[in-house]
């Protein structure tokens, strides 16, 4: 008796079946056009309307005490900014000047709209002046401000 021949198993997996898709109906493809439409029209407010607006600037921030005194007088010994919003929050310092016209913070990368929060402060980190500003779009390079007398408020 013949010995019955073995075929081996086939090694290809079988193919999935192939899928038809049905032309779209008119309306169908009416529709799938507008949301098109509507997409590529909205694209452009995102780039006008962005947030921000506009890219950011270093910023030269020259301050002043409001009464006009200096900071010898006031025993002020550094100003701190902070820009609020900013993550990780990062303080900015700068040594307290004794001519007015001296000081002032460098803010590297402000955003435009970004609201800084300032405060003058002695030696015991004690905030005698305190002032904010808001920026600009577009960032302007200098911005000159006042800081206004808390009593360590």
């Amino acid at each position: 008796m013949p010995a019955p021949s073995a075929s081996p198993p086939s090694a290809s997996p079988p193919t999935p079946p192939a899928i038809v898709r049905r032309p779209l109906r008119p309306w169908e493809r009416l529709r799938r056009a507008s949301v098109r439409l509507s997409v590529m029209a909205v694209l452009p407010l995102f780039s006008v309307l962005g947030c921000g607006g506009g890219a950011p600037a270093d910023v030269t921030l020259l301050w002043r005490l409001v009464d006009g005194r200096s900071c010898v007088d006031t025993a002020i010994i550094r100003t701190v900014a902070e820009i609020e919003g900013q993550t990780p929050p990062t303080i900015y310092e700068s040594r307290c000047s004794q001519r007015p016209e001296n000081n002032r913070l460098q803010l590297p990368a402000v955003a435009p709209s970004a609201h800084i929060l300032l405060r003058a402060e002695t030696l015991n980190k004690l905030p005698i002046y305190r002032g904010e500003v808001r920026i600009a779009n577009p960032v302007p390079p200098v911005i000159e401000t006042e800081l206004y007398y808390t009593g360590g408020q």
